[in-house]
Parts: structure tokens; sequence; C-alpha cells
């Protein structure tokens, strides 16, 4: 006997809902509709893609006020703040510059995951220090067609267009000064000499990326701490050690450079501005090289745990299942932290909390950046936890690979990633976040020289003095942000990301390297992931 055929409603609401599948699913992120099949062992992780993307809006929504309004005079800082700080909603605006320690946190712990991956945990057999070196040439060819095309694309159109505008701009006249951002050193001098100021970021990055290398092959040099000698657990605890030394003597150098700034402390104007007392703030605390990379280093840190929550083997899937909820609860109790304490908080607030616990100035100055920092260092760790025990349950063969809640971050991803929705050749893994990064000052300047002539007039003023306008005016800006970017991807980033792929394919080819290299080449051709960076998907 056949079975009843269902009520046509029902039919009706089966038919719709395979069709919203269909139409939907291969656009979502795989985290939210996770396949039948284990997934691969090193797939990205989705919820950091998610951090990255969020921090992109919120660094863009503060700019937007610091450009517009913030950096001009002290007047328009405490205005912004008085206006900003009345309402929910408003005040996150303020607190965007948390958003670069955000980026920092995030390349730390990809790249210090990735080469230890890269330099020991994925060689079949001891690696010699020549082939080491060779990996680590290829680490920094893949870091330059990653990062300085695109820089010195926004660069030359920067220097090309204030000069155009205002008929010449002195910081730029002079190869020395050019020099200091072509050569990734501009944070490392004054404001006031630095050609395009927002690049400070992109040099404290590359510095790091300098730096890191360097330390991870110490390690190499004591045999009995590396892999398949040494045991995992003996090469991260050392590497933690090694990265500790420098984000110690940043926390130092903070605090000696803090200790020496004479002017009157105005933390909610220096949150927005650091020309109301000179440039002092922002060339030794706020870009400075010392007392900034620390949030590099913590990341790092936090790279050295998320390996070893991968190189752990739960007992069972129980004991997988247990460690995933575990993760879980603290991504949750991690991001409600980061939620209220940063990206709510109030400045002032939190000084004045700070004082009143025997805190100085000085002191707030130092540890509140650090502890923003630390707290989103441990939310991605959390994060990454939660996926790396979801997959080692569904390599089981149950169905619980489909990670962690949190994993709806990852919704921005879905408009950052333009390969899913254009005919762009080469890899889909391409976010949008570095070009709009770079390219949201030079949009949101040239507006501001376009519609206000002259900074500091009424114009200005008017537009702090309403809530209302700040809303569409960032609205406005992401748009146009978005749509330049867009072009800016296909046209610049991606072309150069196929050249700095075709040249490592060459430097893998060709050799010289023996034996060792060709199968560390051959399998799976790692180097030629892109593992990590703020462009392409945050993989593990």
């Amino acid at each position: 006997m056949d079975p009843p055929a269902p009520p046509p409603s029902l039919s009706i609401l089966s038919t719709y809902i395979s069709i919203v599948k269909s139409s939907f699913l291969p656009f979502l992120p795989s985290c939210l509709c996770p396949s039948s099949s284990p997934p691969p062992p090193h797939q990205h992780v989705p919820s950091l893609d998610g951090v990255r993307s969020l921090s992109l809006l919120w660094v863009i929504s503060f700019h937007t006020q610091f450009f517009l309004g913030g950096m001009y005079s002290h007047k328009s800082a405490n205005l912004l703040h008085e206006t900003c700080s009345k309402t929910l909603l408003c005040r996150p605006l303020l607190n965007g510059h948390v958003g670069v320690d955000a980026f920092f946190v995030l390349s730390g712990l990809l790249v210090i995951h990735n080469l230890l991956y890269d330099l020991y945990l994925r060689q079949p057999s001891p690696t010699s220090a020549s082939i080491r070196c060779r990996l680590l040439a290829k680490f920094a060819v893949k870091r330059f067609f990653r990062i300085a095309p695109l820089f010195y694309f926004t660069f030359s159109v920067y220097c090309t267009a204030a000069s155009l505008i205002s008929g010449g701009v002195k910081r730029c006249d002079s190869l020395a000064l050019v020099s200091q951002s072509l050569l990734f050193y501009q944070n490392l001098v004054p404001l006031d000499q630095q050609c395009m100021a927002w690049g400070w970021t992109v040099s404290i990055e590359v510095q790091f990326y300098l730096l890191a290398p360097l330390l991870l092959l110490l390690p190499s040099a004591v045999p009995s701490l590396v892999p398949p000698r040494g045991s995992p657990s003996k090469l991260l605890i050392t590497t933690a050690a090694l990265l500790l030394i420098p984000l110690l003597l940043s926390l130092q150098s903070r605090f000696a450079t803090a200790s020496s700034y004479t002017p009157p402390l105005d933390t909610a104007v220096l949150d927005l501005t650091a020309h109301d007392t000179g440039n002092y703030y922002f060339d030794k605390m706020y870009a400075g090289t010392s007392t900034r990379i620390f949030s590099c280093f913590m990341g790092g840190i936090a790279g050295c745990l998320v390996v070893a929550i991968r190189e752990f083997s739960p007992p069972s899937p129980r004991h997988a299942r247990n460690f995933k909820a575990l993760f879980d609860s603290l991504s949750f109790v991690l991001l409600f932290l980061v939620v209220k304490c940063v990206v709510f908080a109030d400045s002032a607030s939190q000084e004045s909390a700070w004082l009143a616990a025997g805190g100085t100035k000085v002191g707030f100055l130092v540890w509140a950046r650090v502890l923003y920092a630390a707290a989103i260092a441990g939310l991605m760790v959390a994060l990454a936890g939660a996926d790396v025990m979801g997959r080692k349950v569904g390599e089981e063969g149950e169905k619980a690979h489909c990670i962690s809640p949190l994993n709806i971050l990852s919704l921005p991803t879905l408009l950052l990633t333009p390969s899913r929705y254009l005919p762009l050749p080469g890899p889909s893994t391409h976010l949008l976040s570095y070009a709009m990064f770079l390219l949201h000052p030079l949009l949101v300047n040239g507006w501001y020289i376009l519609v206000t002539p002259q900074p500091g007039n009424f114009i200005t003023e008017y537009i702090l003095e309403k809530e209302g306008i700040w809303t569409g005016l960032l609205a406005i800006n992401v748009g146009i942000t978005y749509v330049v970017s867009v072009g800016v991807h296909a046209t610049v980033e991606r072309p150069f990301h196929e050249v700095g792929v075709f040249v490592i394919r060459r430097m893998v080819g060709d050799g010289g390297g023996g034996t060792e290299m060709e199968n560390y080449g051959e399998e799976g051709e790692v180097l030629l992931d892109d593992k990590e960076d703020r462009i392409g998907h945050a993989e593990l």
C-alpha cells in the first residue's frame, strides 16, 4: 500500500526549502552547511575570518570619524566624544582603533602557527638548516607579493592625488621620505615626516615578519627540541618562551614611554586624536614599533596554544566533544567580555574605575590596550580550539564538525569574498579586508577635502553634532570603499598574487634542495597554500 501523499502545504514548503538550499548554500561558509564527509585537516577557521571582517568594519567606522572630525582639533575631538558617548550604538565607533590590535593579534597567531608547521611539525624527517632557510625565503617571497604590490599601488595613488589637489605635498617630495614607506619603516619616523600616515600598521606587520622567522630558527640549534627527535611540547614551550622575551621588552618600552609623557593625559581625546598635544603620543605610544608590536607577539603565543590544541589527541570522541563544549563555552564568555569591555567600553569610565582601584593615568595608558589585546587573543584561541576539536569529532564519523555556534561570526565574509559572486580567476579564498583597509582612509580623506576645504569650519562641527548624519556617512564610505576595493582586488591584488605563486613554484621546482626539498614541495604543496595573511582565509 502506497504511503499517503503529504498535504499540499507541506509539499509546497519542502519545495521552497529545497529551492532556497540550492540557491544559497553554495554561497554560505562551509561552517554553516557542513558536508557529510570529514573536512580536510587544514581547512580554514571561519570564525577567525569573521573576527577579521568585523575588525575591519570597526576600523573603518573609527576612521570615518577620525578623518572627518576628531583629528583636526581638540575641540572637534571633545565634541565627537561627547556626541557619541550619549548613545550605546555610537559608542563602539570611538573604540575602533582597537580593531588594529585584532589585526596584529591574528597576524601573529597565524604566522607563528604556520611557521611551526612548515619548519618543524610537517617535516617527515629532520630538516637541514639550508632547507629551513630556503623555506623562510619562500615565506618572504609570499609575504612580499601579498603585502607590497597593493601597498605600493595605494601609496602611488595617494601621492599623485595629493599633489594634484594641493599643488605639491612636502612630505612626499624627496626620495628619502618616500623610501620610508616603500621600505616599511615609516612608523619609525615622526608623523609629520610620513607620506601616508595609516601605512604605519603595514610597517609594523612587515617588521614582525622579519623578526618572527629569526626567532623560530633558534630551536633548530638544539636537535633535542625539534621533532622527530624531540617532542612537539618541548618545541612549543621553547617557542613560546622565545616570543615572551620581545613581548616583555615591548611592555617595558610602553611603560617607559608613557612615564615620560609630560602633557596632561586626556584619555577621551587621545583615543581620537594625536594632534591636540603634538605627535608624541602617536609617534611613541600609538605607532611605535617597540610599544605596539607586543600585540603581534601576543598573537604568536596564542598560535603556540593553537598548535598544542591541534597536536593533542583526545582519548575518545566523548572527550573530544567535551573539549569542544569547553572551548565553545569559553568563546561565548570571552566574546561577551570583548563586546562589553572593548567594543562598548567608555574609556573615561574605565579610566575612572582604574584610578579608583589605586591605578595611575600612566598605568591605564599602558595596560588598557594590553588587556584589550589579551582578551582578543584569548577569544581567537577559544574559537580555533572549538574548530579543531569539532573536526576531531568529525573525523570519528560523527556529524559534529559544523564546529562552533560562533561560526556565525563568519557571515560578513560573504560580502568580503568577491570570488563567490564574480568570475575572478584563481582561488576563491581571498578576502577584501586588506584592500579595504588600505583604501578607505584614502577615499574618506579625499571626500573630506572636497566637501570641507578648510578643516575645522562649520561643516565639520555640524556633522559632529548630528549623530544621524554619521550613520549615512559611514554607510556611504563603506559602500564606496567596497566598490573601489573590488576593482583594485581584481586588477592589482589577485594578478600579483598569481605572480607570487609562479615565483614560488619556480623556487620549489628549480631546487638544488635535493630529495628532502622535493618531497616537501610535493606533500600538498604547502608552500603554495594561503595559510595566513590579512587577505586570504584564516587557515590553520
